[in-house]
């Protein structure tokens, strides 16, 4: 398997034999189509652990992890957002930080969708790219939760049966709004 991406290049082989044939030929089928690739980027070595797109990824124990320097400056983007809670944050500075949370995905899981919503909202109401906004106190929550969390947030499996169990469950609320009630639809797995 191959997969390319702009400028990055992730090749996978089930041994390590493999993985330098299927190395070279890949060269060899692109050199052919006219494509190079910068060599000082690459270690030109088959590795259980590789960096592709700004995240590890670990064929060992299967997972995809945050590298120790994007983590740290995550947290320090995130730090800065929370120190502006009282002024207003400009719409492109959190747009973002929403961005490289975004590129986390993999390692955090699909928690990042629901976990950022306050913040995309924030955004989508802002006048334009160039107005502040005042981040309300949910967005700051949300911002306050990333910065504590995100460092044991920082490992997601490649497969994501290996760590969860689906549950097929449905929510109904009556017609006032206020109660709720939910009950599992297929309580035998």
């Amino acid at each position: 398997r191959c997969l390319i991406y702009i400028d990055n290049f992730y090749l996978t082989a089930a041994t390590k034999q493999l993985a330098l044939e299927h190395s070279r030929r890949a060269f060899e089928l692109f050199a052919m189509c006219g494509w190079t690739f910068n060599q000082a980027k690459s270690s030109g070595k088959p590795a259980q652990v590789v960096i592709f797109l700004g995240l590890y990824i670990n064929s060992t124990d299967l997972s995809f992890n945050i590298p120790e320097d994007k983590l740290k400056d995550i947290k320090k983007k995130l730090k800065w957002l929370m120190n502006l809670r009282n002024h207003g944050v400009h719409v492109k500075q959190l747009a973002k930080v929403l961005g490289i949370l975004q590129s986390l995905r993999l390692a955090t899981g699909p928690l990042i969708a629901f976990m950022t919503r306050s913040l995309y909202y924030t955004v989508a109401v802002a006048n334009s790219w160039s107005s502040h906004v005042q981040l309300d106190d949910l967005s700051n929550i949300k911002i306050k939760w990333w910065h504590g969390q995100i460092s044991s947030l920082k490992k997601y499996p490649i497969d994501i049966s290996c760590s969860s169990t689906p549950i097929l469950f449905e929510v109904a609320s009556e017609s006032s709004g206020i109660g709720h009630f939910c009950y599992v639809v297929n309580a035998d797995k």
